[in-house]
């Protein structure tokens, strides 16, 4: 296994950790509104992202900032959870343990991000319907982002998890091209 992986599935215990004590308590909506938007200001704010990684920053000087900066403003579960994250060392992560919170809240309610890119861009009606059949076909709330790339010509290509379904114009033309060179 890969470092990348072993960091991932670290990340994963974390957030499947907190997820089940949101869930006990029942705070697992706020719990999860309150992560994220820590994850977003760690994203923004890259001075704050280096001083919670920062290893020269003693955990006792964390963890009244913590109390400071959260205490009273976000669940006091997720308050206790950052400070334990303090205690090992993994304050850093945040932003990682967060997306992994999402994709287990995900899995549990059916819902699955899907990357569309299309040659140009589908008016709201349309990009609803192809929501619609992806939903449909995976038996999933599919997530759709729309992104535009016109050099695909036209067709779509839909990336779900680590798998890409290419149905481009493009790349039928590619593989076209291909076989008649292989022909002659």
């Amino acid at each position: 296994m890969s470092k990348s992986n072993d960091n991932a599935a670290v990340l994963a215990s974390y957030a499947q950790a907190l997820l089940e004590l949101a869930d006990a308590r029942g705070t697992t909506t706020q719990v999860s509104e309150d992560l994220s938007g820590l994850a977003l200001v760690v994203e923004q704010e890259r001075t704050f992202a280096v001083y919670l990684a920062d290893p020269s920053v003693g955990h006792t000087a964390r963890a009244r900032l913590i109390d400071t900066v959260f205490g009273g403003r976000v669940s006091e579960l997720l308050v206790a959870y950052l400070k334990l994250l303090n205690e090992k060392g993994r304050l850093g992560d945040i932003r990682g343990i967060s997306e992994a919170f999402k994709k287990l809240l995900d899995q549990r309610s059916g819902n699955i991000d899907v990357d569309v890119t299309v040659a140009q861009a589908l008016n709201d009606y349309d990009l609803e319907g192809v929501r619609v059949q992806i939903s449909n076909k995976l038996g999933k709330n599919a997530n759709v982002k729309q992104t535009v790339d016109d050099s695909i010509i036209g067709g779509i290509i839909l990336k779900i998890g680590d798998s890409l379904i290419d149905g481009s114009v493009k790349t039928q033309l590619e593989t076209i091209q291909k076989r008649l060179v292989a022909a002659v």
